[in-house]
């Protein structure tokens, strides 16, 4: 039976951005492995817009978060009994876990029935849920292993005799020394995640051992899982991680628009461009009580590549995560952390930020250049290439020097992208230009926005001064010199 992608309209696609874009943009504060893995994958338009509609259909309805951890926690749990299924040394420890392992994918089918109304995507996967629950023999094997584990009870359970009298020592969670110490953990704070009763599994020696007193019970659960073994198939599993991605997404989604913070899912444009309004740089929102200033980005076939100046503490940084933050969970087909607007099908984003790391025998400039060049070699002209100060801790001249080739080569190539860069001298050249300003409709705070300029930069403080009347024309004004 073929099994379809839960998350992707087609097969998996091969990976197209590289991993240091997730450290780079700081999305790995934000979202687990789960998530940041499936955005470095090459989009892929009907994946983008099946996942917009699964998305927008799971933000719309309040249960779905509970729903999707029920599927998730039980095919977690069904997915450990797989693993003790076919690690099992022994047939007796194979065939006491079998009835368990039916029973708990059975529950997960009934329970992943529930998610078709959320999307085309859903509703393919539900048809496939529906479809092995269909199989013949199946209903008959989730009945028969509850008769088979109710006979299997007798082994979760040890009896000792001392002096003539017995204790039960039984794998049960009720009592005993295993439910204190899970008391003082609760009462000390400490999570536990807890693993399901049906894990129980037996050792090789221990099953070989119960099969000799249970010759009759373990005699039967062997026949059964002989006759049913391929009810249960490895490849269910692969929906898991599928599942912990959506899962993933809604979770930080809540916490964003708990914090006030609003998304959107900006339209697919066939016209080449990126034109995002007020858009928001969610990682600040693990710094607490910072304030997230967003700002418009906007991207055309006349003006692709930007460099972007401006002093420090000015929020270049905070723009570029913003940008390439956005666009990756754009192409990903996840809610965008914005005000709205369109953006084309891009092939990949790539990222070059200041590395902490030493450099032995080539040096910080060897390997910048080196990964610079990598970067040239695979973007196609359709990218987002985000660049950080690229060239910053050599020679001045020698970085005007290769700034200006750097960025040149992008700017030709027609890929989009910006290039944070003190170096002014390169801005007065070829390539159009943002700058930080002081925004001007914030009276209370010294906030920043992020604006095309078409001169020179200014020094940051002169932005500063005109606001506050603090300038020389405005002093000559005030005090007639």
């Amino acid at each position: 039976m073929r099994f379809p992608r839960l998350i992707f309209a087609n097969e998996i696609p091969p990976v197209s951005s590289e991993s240091e874009v997730i450290a780079d943009l700081k999305l790995d504060l934000i979202f687990p492995t789960e998530v940041s893995d499936y955005l470095l994958l090459k989009p892929d338009a009907e994946t983008l817009l099946a996942r917009r509609e699964m998305f927008s259909a799971l933000l719309s309805d309040a249960e779905s978060g509970a729903r999707l951890e029920k599927c998730a926690e039980l095919l977690g749990e069904a997915e450990e009994l797989y693993k003790a299924l076919t690690a099992a040394q022994s047939e007796y420890t194979a065939a006491y876990v079998f009835p368990s392992l039916m029973l708990k994918v059975a529950e997960f089918y009934d329970s992943a029935e529930a998610l078709s109304s959320y999307g085309g995507l859903f509703e393919r996967f539900c048809g496939t849920v529906s479809a092995l629950k269909g199989r013949e023999g199946f209903s008959d094997a989730v009945n028969g292993a509850r008769g088979i584990k109710d006979k299997l009870a007798p082994c979760r359970s040890l009896v000792i005799k001392t002096d003539g009298s017995a204790s039960t020592v039984s794998a049960s969670r009720e009592g005993g020394m295993a439910e204190a110490l899970r008391g003082c953990a609760r009462e000390l704070g400490i999570p536990l995640k807890e693993r399901p009763l049906s894990a129980f599994v037996l050792q090789k020696g221990i099953a070989e051992a119960l099969g000799k007193v249970y010759p009759e019970a373990l005699g039967e659960a062997a026949a059964f899982l002989n006759s049913n073994r391929t009810l249960v198939t490895g490849e269910i599993f692969d929906y898991l991680p599928e599942i912990r991605f959506v899962l993933g997404v809604l979770e930080f989604t809540k916490k964003a628009t708990d914090a006030g913070i609003p998304y959107s899912f900006p339209t697919l444009s066939e016209k080449r461009g990126i034109d995002l309004k007020n858009v928001y740089d969610v990682t600040l929102l693990k710094k607490e009580g910072t304030t997230i200033i967003p700002n418009d980005v906007a991207f055309d076939e006349a003006e692709p590549f930007f460099y972007l100046t401006g002093a420090n503490g000015g929020g270049k940084t905070t723009y570029i995560r913003a940008v390439g933050g956005a666009m990756l969970m754009f192409l990903a087909g996840m809610p965008v952390f914005c005000e709205g607007g369109s953006a084309s099908l891009l092939s990949a984003v790539f990222t070059h930020f200041p590395k902490d790391e030493r450099f032995e025998g080539t040096g910080r400039f060897l390997d910048e250049k080196r990964r610079v060049d990598s970067i040239l070699a695979k973007q196609d002209g359709n990218a987002l290439v985000l660049l950080n100060e690229t060239f910053s801790t050599t020679g001045e001249e020698k970085a005007i020097e290769q700034t200006d080739i750097l960025a040149k080569l992008l700017y030709r190539s027609g890929c989009f992208g910006l290039y944070i860069t003190h170096q002014h001298d390169v801005t007065e050249k070829e390539i159009p230009f943002l700058g930080v300003t002081v925004d001007e409709a914030d009276s209370n705070r010294r906030t920043y926005k992020i604006e095309k300029r078409r001169l020179p930069p200014r020094s940051f403080a002169k932005d500063i001064l005109e606001k506050y009347g603090l300038d020389k024309k405005a002093l000559r004004e005030r005090f007639g010199v």
